[in-house]
């Protein structure tokens, strides 16, 4: 069963004498037989120069899809913020994978059919050992005055290296399967033998795993099983908040934030609010005058819901993205609004990127400086919308070409005649330095990478990212990049 998760505000002494004081009980046991299992500490004696970390416990209730509970949590972590760097910790950095990187690997699953399941690494940072001589002080209901110390042999939760250990060792259990590792996307992996092709998402302790052959998908899994305690969560039906929907028999595959939405509003106390069929009123100009003042103002702007998918405010005509096996190449809109605020005059730039019939990645982007004319703003958006293609690009060049012998270029679609004639001429009317290093940069991926394509306005999906449309315009704009309400 899907559920909801959400932190609970109480203290330990608050979760033994509530009215589910029995589930809370059993959730810190729970939790502290994970510790024992996985020897995450040994008591200790702190040593006089050691100044050792302090814990706490979090209390998180798991709902089910009709808000009842389905479960309690308990977990318990280390204070990391008063760890210092060079003596508790080196480095901490880690990767994670994006929304557009996810958004890719769901559109490959579609295109190629390849059913997507899904893996959870139970209490994953408990596995890595701690090369750092770390002491903790443990926290109520765990040891006692004479034992309130232990010396950390795991990264639990909390510390500053936890992820990246876990990480590291994550990465070498995928590697050591033969799994190689995007040098730009290190979050996922790919591995192709023969006819099979197998992928992994990585996002922490969740995994997608696509392939076109069950028996290597399988072998995955049991070498995943060998290696740390895991539940196989079967086909993937939520990732990142995002629902997905595979049809492999109609080579479909949805995605939605529908809950996601539901949730904001209930957070907001914005559950019966009336939806709305565009976001902004074009006719609307806003200023830095409109901005809120109050109090009351404030809280209000910030109850407006805001999510990883363009989508109205209502979850009724909540917008859905639906992936087919269609095209091969990436097609890149890019559109600007020229000298849309009206305080700096500065422009907005517009991008969006479908692949297999929809949209994988976009921005809208306030330009950083003033553009002298339309055809210098959408050179400026052109420059943005290359660059995200050429990333995307890369992710495809090097998977796609696992499946197929070559993948197709990238095309860039503008509606500006100026810009496109310049683009691909051997000249630049960019009056700046910054605007004509973009031009050039451009030009330059044209001539090998991108193929650049004139369309009509009508036909410009990026319109929605650009500035503020009419509820039949967005309407068509949504339909253009594979979305339907």
């Amino acid at each position: 069963t899907q559920v909801r998760e959400q932190s609970d505000s109480i203290s330990y002494e608050e979760a033994v004498n509530h009215p589910d004081a029995k589930e809370w009980l059993k959730a810190i046991n729970e939790e502290l037989a994970s510790h024992c299992e996985n020897q995450s500490w040994e008591p200790a004696v702190l040593p006089p120069h050691k100044k050792a970390i302090k814990s706490k416990w979090v209390f998180k209730t798991k709902y089910k899809e009709d808000r009842t509970i389905e479960k309690r949590k308990a977990r318990l972590v280390a204070r990391g913020y008063s760890q210092v760097q060079g003596i508790d910790y080196e480095d901490m950095f880690v990767p994670t994978l994006g929304y557009s990187s996810l958004r890719y690997l769901l559109s490959l699953a579609a295109k190629y059919n390849l059913e997507v399941d899904q893996m959870d690494v139970v209490t994953a940072f408990l596995n890595p050992s701690l090369n750092e001589e770390i002491y903790m002080e443990l926290p109520t209901g765990v040891g006692d005055e004479n034992n309130k110390y232990c010396r950390l042999r795991k990264s639990i939760y909390g510390l500053k290296q936890a992820s990246r250990a876990w990480y590291g060792m994550l990465d070498d259990t995928l590697r050591s399967f033969g799994l190689n590792r995007l040098k730009n996307e290190p979050c996922i992996y790919f591995l192709r033998k023969n006819e099979t092709f197998l992928a992994v998402g990585v996002y922490v302790d969740d995994l997608l795993i696509l392939s076109n052959n069950e028996s290597s998908k399988n072998e995955l899994k049991m070498a995943l099983c060998e290696r740390f305690k895991m539940k196989d969560l079967g086909k993937a039906h939520w990732c990142l908040g995002i629902r997905i929907v595979q049809d492999v028999e109609n080579g479909t595959l949805s995605i939605d934030q529908e809950r996601y939405i539901e949730e904001l509003l209930h957070r907001f106390r914005m559950s019966d609010c009336k939806g709305v069929k565009t976001p902004l009123d074009p006719n609307q100009v806003l200023s830095k005058a409109m901005m809120p003042r109050s109090d009351e103002e404030i809280k209000q702007m910030h109850a407006v819901p805001h999510t990883g998918l363009p989508l109205n405010a209502s979850s009724d005509i909540c917008s859905t993205q639906k992936v087919r096996r269609t095209e091969n190449a990436l097609t890149v809109y890019s559109d600007a609004d020229w000298g849309n605020d009206r305080d700096d005059r500065r422009s907005i730039s517009g991008c969006v990127v479908c692949h297999s019939g929809a949209a994988i990645a976009w921005a809208s982007k306030k330009q950083r400086t003033v553009a002298l004319s339309t055809t210098e703003a959408e050179y400026m958006a052109l420059s943005h919308a290359a660059q995200e293609s050429a990333w995307l690009r890369s992710l495809q060049s090097k998977l796609q070409k696992e499946m197929e012998k070559e993948s197709s270029k990238p095309t860039l679609l503008c509606d500006n005649s100026g810009t496109v004639s310049s683009s691909t001429g051997q000249s630049s009317s960019a009056r700046t330095p910054h605007i004509d290093i973009g031009h050039h940069f451009v030009k330059e991926k044209i001539q090998g990478e991108i193929e650049m394509r004139q369309i009509p306005s009508a036909d410009n999906a990026t319109d929605m990212f650009a500035k503020a449309l009419t509820p039949s315009r967005l309407a068509a704009c949504v339909k253009l990049i594979g979305m339907a309400a």
